[in-house]
């Protein structure tokens, strides 16, 4: 697995009514491209929503991911 540093992340914040939705549409994109995470996390923010951050370790799939999704990369 690569270090932390050399992979690429996406962070994304999710209504928490959209949350199930969401992650089931995450899941089918990324099988659907065949990629492979190497980890994410998930946290609730005050507003109840869902903060998730998504690592990949191709910074293109990120890329596109986050264009899908509405994400932006993380710094």
């Amino acid at each position: 697995m690569l270090p932390n540093t050399a992979l690429t992340a996406v962070e994304l914040v999710i209504p928490s009514d959209k949350f199930f939705d969401a992650m089931s549409e995450i899941g089918d994109w990324l099988a659907g491209r065949r990629v492979t995470t190497p980890y994410s996390t998930c946290r609730r923010n005050h507003a109840g929503d869902h903060k998730v951050c998504i690592a990949f370790p191709q910074p293109g799939d990120a890329q596109n991911f986050a264009k899908h999704f509405g994400g932006r990369l993380a710094a």
